[in-house]
């Protein structure tokens, strides 16, 4: 699971529930927090959805994909 934010959405929405959603369960998480940007870590000019797309999402994606590949070799 992979936990997209930005610091002002933070302190908006609290930072307990950011937290809390790292940390339950069972199932790896990461996060990515900008801690300039807002909802989704979205960032006029510097952080809009395409960088994010490319430069977070996809990275995330491929690290993923390459796990579930090497599993499946063996």
């Amino acid at each position: 699971m992979l936990i997209i934010a930005g610091e002002l959405w933070i302190l908006r929405y609290r930072f307990r529930m950011l937290t809390c959603s790292l940390v339950v369960g069972d199932v790896p998480k990461e996060a990515w927090i900008n801690p300039q940007g807002g909802h989704l870590g979205r960032q006029v000019r510097v952080w809009p959805d395409p960088v994010i797309f490319r430069q977070v999402i996809i990275p995330y994606l491929v690290r993923k994909l390459d796990v579930g590949s090497n599993e499946a070799a063996k």
